[in-house]
């Protein structure tokens, strides 16, 4: 492996700890689950929850439930962090544009009847 390569995968090991760490400065009683091994964290972007740009965010998720056994294996693995919203003081749940990217993305998957 190159030292660039090698260089640029420590980088991103110590930005997604960095991030982590201000999950659990923001959320303190936030846990992962202790019975699993590795864990899943997927930046959604702010400019992705502005413009309503749900793509990125299913990239990721889709291939994670392609199967039954794929769902099963990373039940309980994955959680989410907005990047680019770090100073706004509300939980995420109470910001308008957050609560509407999620309303997208699930009418997306999971379409009513």
């Amino acid at each position: 492996m190159s030292t660039l390569r090698r260089a640029g995968q420590c980088a991103n090991a110590h930005l997604q700890a960095t991030r982590r760490v201000g999950i659990m400065a923001k959320y303190p009683r936030a846990q992962f689950s202790p019975a699993k091994d590795e864990m899943l964290a997927i930046a959604i972007l702010r400019e992705s929850v502005v413009k309503h740009d749900i793509r990125p965010l299913l990239d990721k998720l889709l291939p994670l439930a392609a199967t039954r056994e794929a769902a099963i294996a990373w039940e309980g693995k994955v959680t989410f962090f907005f990047d680019g919203w770090d100073q706004d003081p509300r939980e995420t749940a109470e910001i308008p544009a957050i609560r509407a990217y999620f309303l997208d993305t699930t009418s997306s998957v999971c379409p009513r009847r």
